[in-house]
């Protein structure tokens, strides 16, 4: 089309010729045209802005129908950005000293050829500014070429669109075509387009617009040393980082249509950040890319051609952070890191940089969106998902998962080409590879084709008020690490879902919940196959740690046929499904309490002494009046425990200390001692299993009253003693928690009676053989307590009652004269008769512990007395069979003088 050249006789002094083509440079931009067959060959050094410290207004660049070759130089240094939000690892942003390019006003209409070149940048009727950007590729044909390299430019959009524009729709409604062009960056290049200044639907940093049926081809590359900055304050309705937009006003099919080809190659770092300016409804893409024409039906014969490409590939370290919107937890407006629509649409993360994605990925129509999560800092947080056109959408693999209906939501897609069929066979994908501790923080369903997940990498579903599923069609790697969180006892969780196939042995981390009301008998799906995936399903998973604590009871994954307390149902197609399902044993906070009060109790009857074993022999000392006698002893010994289905085995030591007070009267043929004992115990106990401690300790207080026949050595004992208890664990739990109880505090009273005789079976002068049986009944009651553990863990507990009878005999020798030893062994037979201890936990599950049976206690012991019978050292050692638990080994060592 032909305009009138107006106003040219008054820009002749400023266009300069270079070989065929023009320069024109004004305060409002700058020019750079070849008109057809005309050439422009540049100095790298002809648009060197490098010193300058003030910008120019814009760049417009045009081959309608020639060659440009140019280079634009800006300032290389950089200089801390404190205005903006900081990277996503944390580190501030850099901004060059001095701006290339400063767009603050219009550029007006651009004018060359006579006419025949006219590039406007206002819509008067509508008074719309339609200034695309601060440097802008309009070329009005598809037949020129531009080679262009930006070295450390710079490019502020105040009232633009894009900071980068390459646009074949320069007249308003009119698309003529977009040149060949090749577009080098090198050093640091910085783009920053503000949607805050002048009000505007859209904002980008780089956009690509084709819109003709001529096809194009357009590059852009950045060398492994260069960098890319894009920093974009967003417009009123959307905003990218990176777009390509391919054949978005193609309504009609033809078979004439030509391939449009957009490829880009990062090669160095690259960071996308997109703010949305209180721009709460916008839609955001850090990359989005679409090549669809606006076909009325989907018949998919009616296509692009098949070399048609729009491709943005990152080789290097890749940061991108955009903001979506969330409503109940799931997202509502359109928040996307990657963007991808259409055929021959494809975005790339390759190489072994960092990349850091802070934003959904969405893909439809046959595009594919390739990503690498490579090292141990690289994650990506959002959801990802294909073949979903909006958000109300329902999730296809839950149709529970649904957004009440509303207007202002955003379509992700215009439509679904492939709608109905199945997404495993149709060139839609997003391929995920994750390895050495990278992560994925899921945070809503996501639906991908292919997840490759190695080397400690982790996939976390993250959605706080939602359960959310993640669909793969095609699972391999191994070691990575699923994290999934559920209800157990509302049967609610996330889960992960495999369509086709699935190899490799991998892990999930199921939260320890101490709080969850479980009884024991629950079960959890959290990996389901699908029924297409039968005969593929080769993949091995497990818990982490082996097992997660719910509540009071420990839960292990398995297959269905592999669950051993509760039966889950299977066929052919749900045979390979992993469940959480119990394992029988209690969780580490409940073994933890039920230790606690196990040592309690073998506390008590290690403190329910017999007569022998607080004052030593005193059958030697008939001769009493009327004297007293201090006494201390020491109680070392050892409890353990195989364990249980429930309770893990362990072992308890304890140490006593005990001194005491008698009054000794004779009274008539009898010698009583009356007396008041203090003494303090402590007891530590290791699991098993369970790394930690489980400690107790506590004073006693008692009083006893002795009572000896001297004529017949028939003897009588009767104690009574108040002991308070305070103790408590700290376990670590298999996922390597610590398990904390407070300091319970308990009360212990025990009462005692014990009777025996000894009878010599043979005597002389110096020496006596006797045999003396003994018979003992004890009763102990235990103050109940309640507790919560670190984990949220409730424990109430219930007073405990013990009646334990004991019978049995000690045999031995009494040698008197210069040895006065006396030695002997023992044979007891003990018997509980009560002894339940009951535990309820979150106040539901019920657990009682059962003492009631009978056991044998056997030792030996020795005792000596001094030749003024004032003084006596004795020491005895026993075991005991196994009852709940075993009494290894037990050492009491006592001396008492009298006086």
């Amino acid at each position: 089309m032909k305009y009138r050249n107006l106003l040219y006789p008054l820009v002749i002094p400023s266009i300069v010729q270079a070989t065929d083509g023009l320069i024109e440079e004004k305060p409002e931009y700058t020019f750079v045209y070849a008109g057809k067959d005309q050439v422009n060959t540049l100095s790298p050094d002809r648009f060197d802005y490098s010193k300058r410290t003030t910008p120019i207004n814009g760049f417009v660049i045009a081959a309608q129908g020639g060659e440009n070759t140019l280079t634009i130089k800006g300032d290389p240094t950089l200089v801390d950005d404190v205005n903006r939000p900081k990277y996503l690892d944390g580190s501030q942003p850099k901004k060059p000293a001095h701006l290339t390019i400063d767009v603050k006003s219009e550029l007006g209409t651009i004018e060359a050829a006579d006419g025949d070149y006219v590039y406007e940048t206002r819509n008067e009727a509508l008074k719309d500014i339609l200034t695309p950007g601060g440097l802008v590729f309009s070329d009005l044909s598809n037949t020129g070429k531009n080679h262009v390299t930006l070295e450390n430019v710079s490019i502020a959009n105040h009232i633009g669109d894009s900071a980068i524009l390459i646009n074949d729709q320069n007249n308003v409604d009119i698309a003529e075509g977009s040149a060949d062009a090749n577009i080098t960056l090198k050093g640091h290049t910085y783009l920053r387009t503000d949607g805050s200044i002048v009000p505007s639907k859209e904002r980008n940093g780089i956009a690509v617009y084709k819109n003709t049926r001529e096809d194009s081809k357009t590059t852009v590359t950045m060398d492994k040393d260069s960098s890319l900055d894009i920093y974009v304050k967003s417009g009123s309705y959307k905003s990218r980082g990176i777009g390509i937009t391919h054949y978005k006003d193609i309504h009609e099919f033809t078979k004439d249509m030509k391939a449009h080809k957009t490829e880009m190659d990062f090669h160095g770092p690259v960071n996308i950040t997109l703010e949305r300016n209180n721009q709460g409804e916008m839609q955001s893409y850090g990359v989005g890319v679409v090549s669809m024409p606006v076909l009325e039906n989907n018949d998919l014969t009616r296509d692009l051609p098949d070399d048609a490409v729009a491709r943005v590939t990152f080789h290097n370290d890749l940061r991108i952070n955009v903001e979506p919107v969330l409503k109940d937890g799931k997202p509502s407006k359109i928040g996307d890191a990657i963007n991808v629509d259409g055929k021959g649409s494809k975005v790339e993360i390759k190489g072994t940089g960092t990349v850091q994605i802070k934003g959904d990925i969405h893909v439809l129509n046959g595009a594919v969106a390739d990503v690498n999560l490579l090292n141990k800092d690289s994650f990506f947080e959002g959801e990802a998902h294909m073949s979903k056109v909006q958000y109300t959408d329902a999730d296809p693999d839950d149709p529970n998962y649904t957004l009440s209906t509303d207007s202002g939501v955003h379509k992700l897609f215009k439509k679904d080409r492939y709608k109905g069929k199945d997404e495993d066979t149709h060139p839609t994908a997003i391929n995920l590879t994750m390895k050495n501790g990278a992560r994925w923080t899921a945070s809503n369903s996501s639906k991908i084709k292919n997840l490759d997940i190695n080397k400690g990498a982790n996939v976390v579903f993250s959605n706080d008020k939602n359960n959310i599923n993640i669909s793969v069609g095609n699972l391999q790697g191994n070691d990575g690490l699923f994290k999934i969180q559920g209800d157990i006892v509302k049967g609610t969780t996330d889960k992960l879902i495999v369509r086709k196939s699935s190899e490799g042995n991998h892990f999930i981390e199921y939260e320890d919940d101490g709080s969850a009301p479980t009884l024991g008998k629950e079960k959890l799906k959290l990996v389901e196959y699908k029924p297409e995936a039968q005969g593929k399903q080769k993949a091995k998973f497990a818990l982490t740690y082996g097992t997660t604590d719910q509540g009071a009871y420990e839960y292990s994954l398995t297959k269905p046929g592999d669950s051993k307390i509760v039966k889950i149902e299977s066929d052919e197609a749900t045979k390979n499904d992993f469940y959480l399902n119990p394992t029988g044993r209690l969780s580490t906070g409940a073994q933890g309490a039920v230790i606690l009060g196990d040592i309690i109790y073998q506390s008590n009857l290690a403190l329910t002494e017999s007569l022998h074993q607080r004052l030593g022999e005193i059958h030697f000392n008939k001769n009493i009046t009327k004297q007293s006698q201090i006494w201390a002893k020491n109680i070392d010994g050892q409890y353990v425990s195989k364990g249980s289905i429930k309770v893990s085995g362990y072992t308890n030591n304890y140490l006593g200390l005990k001194i005491g007070y008698d009054w000794i009267n004779a009274r008539g043929n009898w010698i009583n001692y009356n007396g008041l004992s203090f003494g303090y115990i402590s007891s530590a106990a290791k699991s098993q299993i369970y790394p930690g401690k489980i400690k107790l300790n506590g004073p006693e207080l008692g009083l006893y009253s002795s009572w000896l026949n001297k004529e017949n050595d028939w003897y009588f004992d009767f104690f009574t003693k108040a002991i308070s208890y305070s103790g408590g664990y700290d376990l670590v739990s298999p996922s390597k928690k610590s398990v904390k109880s407070p300091t319970i505090r308990t009360f212990t009273y025990i009462l005692s009676a014990e009777t025996g005789k000894r009878i010599n079976l043979s005597e002389t002068a110096e020496r006596v053989i006797y045999l003396q049986p003994e018979a003992q009944l004890s009763y102990h009651a235990t103050k109940r307590y309640d507790f919560t553990v670190s984990n949220k863990l409730m424990v109430e507990t219930e007073k405990v009652r013990s009646l334990v009878g004991r019978i049995g005999f000690r045999a031995g020798l009494d040698y008197f004269n210069a040895k006065e030893i006396h030695p002997y062994i023992k044979l007891m037979y003990r018997r509980e008769f009560l002894g339940e201890m009951k535990y309820m936990f979150n106040k539901v599950a019920v657990e009682k512990i059962l003492n009631k049976g009978n056991w044998l206690e056997y030792g030996l012991g020795v005792s000596y007395m001094n030749k003024a019978k004032n003084t006596q050292v004795y020491f005895e050692a026993q075991s005991s069979t196994i009852h709940r638990f075993k009494q290894n080994w037990q050492a009491h060592i006592g001396i008492r003088y009298l006086f």
